[in-house]
């Protein structure tokens, strides 16, 4: 997350905003994100000496030296390095070698009834200490939080144990097979340790989702929907497991938890109505899932919208657009705060609308380059549409639902503050108020700020003091920039709130916030 003037000097040494892709894998593109996070928060809360200073210096240089290459991995190994010196540890040989591992599935989504192949490889060339064979300990277990939000618990199941991992796996990765068995359609974790002996060297995991016969379901599920005249959307989120399937083993993207079992079943359920020629989207209410065709993408996308039981698509209602942040999916506001907007919005009368972004790092727009000058083409790629996807959302809200074009409103989170303040200054015209929470990606002279001006638009941002992701010093600048702007404006700075905690307890607000306002037409 860039922040403001407070932080250039950071910035330049840094390269988070602008090291958004730089592999291929979307899997890799997000932990990188996060490893520059990571390091970032790590470097301000940590005060150096001159020497350790001077050292620091030449790593970033090196990082910044690797990006400009291209070498994705080098980048991976400086901000290692970089964080192995801030906590104080040695960067050794077997360091290196440890954080040089990463765990490969030959396929994300595979089925449970044929072998798996594994990949062990280094993101960058590290050779150990020691010139024994390592061994391979490879479980399984429920991974992550369900859609519904509900924790997929379960003790992990072990694979088998696989020797003769050697030190240098650069060139050649370690491969090994792995059967799963009978097991549910739903988000796993694949974990594997890499060993010597007794001593754990590393710890790697990667999410899996095992599916049986998911071919021979899409051929049948795409014959009968050919017999199916028009029902374009629900077709279109029938046809949404298998998309993500074919997105998730081409290294596109980056999974969230997702319970196949429960998205094919739904589909099933979709199909047979549409069958008996009936479309069972406008009577469903509640937490909804949606997906649309994203074209320019050449992807279906999903999103989450929440109609309230009292929708009758006789009277307009207002809609509140939500945006997570990194590393979340469209299912992450329906979450926090214990479900607190969905179960405002029935309280309240709102529509609710929680698009994915287009990547979990998506970045809404997020304008500008890094420090070393624009962003490379399948980053700028990827922040463009994940503008794109939001607008898009919008857009498939509206067309089917009644919604008052005088009351619709933005928020978000963290990356999701950052997309509010971008997306909402650019497209001000669209909405009735905006609500950034702890947004930190976001300058006063990268963005049309004069336009919520031009458009009457309320702003209330809200950030904690003690956030150590995005520093509270980029809400401050952005609220005094407002301020200057004459922009209604209602600042609230939690004492001791961290990036995290601030949110549950400001969606009520925020929500009551909206309702006072709506979009003063000129």
């Amino acid at each position: 997350m860039k922040t403001l003037r407070f932080h250039s000097c950071l910035l330049r040494v840094l390269l988070f905003s602008s090291l958004l892709v730089l592999d291929a894998a979307a899997q890799t593109s997000l932990q990188l994100t996060q490893l520059q996070l990571r390091y970032r928060v790590a470097k301000r809360a940590t005060k150096l000496d001159d020497a350790k200073a001077a050292e620091l210096k030449t790593i970033e240089a090196s990082a910044m030296a690797a990006y400009g290459r291209g070498e994705s991995g080098l980048v991976f190994r400086d901000l290692q390095r970089g964080l192995a010196l801030l906590a104080g540890r040695a960067w050794t040989p077997d360091l290196a070698f440890a954080t040089s591992l990463a765990l490969e599935p030959a396929a994300v989504v595979c089925d449970a009834g044929k072998p798996l192949t594994v990949h062990l490889r280094q993101l960058y060339p590290a050779s150990r200490d020691g010139a024994g064979k390592l061994t391979a300990h490879a479980s399984l277990g429920r991974g992550g939080a369900a859609p519904n939000g509900k924790a997929q618990g379960g003790s992990a199941r072990t694979l088998g144990t696989f020797p003769g991992v050697g030190g240098d796996l650069s060139k050649a990765p370690f491969s090994f097979p792995v059967s799963l068995g009978a097991v549910e359609a739903v988000a796993y974790q694949l974990t594997v340790e890499v060993r010597d002996g007794d001593r754990l060297v590393q710890r790697l995991s990667a999410p899996l989702f095992p599916v049986r016969d998911l071919d021979v379901k899409q051929v049948d599920t795409e014959a009968r929907l050919a017999k199916v005249a028009g029902f374009e959307p629900v077709k279109t989120s029938i046809r949404y497991p298998f998309d993500f399937a074919r997105v998730l083993n081409r290294g596109m993207l980056d999974p969230g938890p997702y319970d196949f079992t429960a998205g094919l079943a739904r589909g099933e359920t979709l199909l047979r109505a549409i069958e008996a020629g009936t479309d069972p989207f406008p009577a469903e209410r509640g937490a909804l899932f949606r997906h649309y065709f994203f074209a320019e993408a050449g992807e279906i996308m999903p999103y989450r919208v929440v109609v309230p039981k009292s929708y009758n698509g006789l009277k307009a209602m207002p809609l509140i657009v939500v945006l997570h942040g990194l590393g979340g999916t469209e299912n992450t506001f329906m979450q926090q705060g214990n479900g607190a907007l969905p179960r405002l919005a029935e309280e309240r009368g709102f529509l609710v609308a929680t698009p994915l972004g287009y990547r979990r790092n998506g970045g809404y727009g997020r304008p500008g380059g890094g420090p070393l000058g624009p962003l490379d083409p399948e980053s700028a790629r990827m922040v463009r549409l994940s503008e794109e996807d939001v607008l898009n959302v919008l857009k498939e809200v509206r067309a089917n639902y009644r919604v008052d074009p005088d009351r619709i409103y933005l928020m978000g989170h963290s990356m999701g503050g950052g997309g509010t303040w971008i997306i909402g200054s650019r497209h001000a015209e669209i909405w009735a108020g905006l609500a950034p929470i702890a947004g930190g990606s976001a300058s006063p002279s990268l963005l049309p700020l004069a336009n919520l001006k031009q458009h009457h638009l309320p702003v209330y941002v809200v950030h904690g003091d003690a956030d150590r992701t995005a520093p509270v010093e980029t809400s401050r600048v952005m609220v005094a920039e407002l301020k200057k702007l004459g922009v209604e404006c209602e600042y609230h700075e939690i004492p001791g709130g961290t990036h995290g905690d601030v949110v549950g307890p400001a969606i009520p607000k925020i929500v009551e916030f909206f309702s006072q306002h709506a979009r003063q037409r000129h």
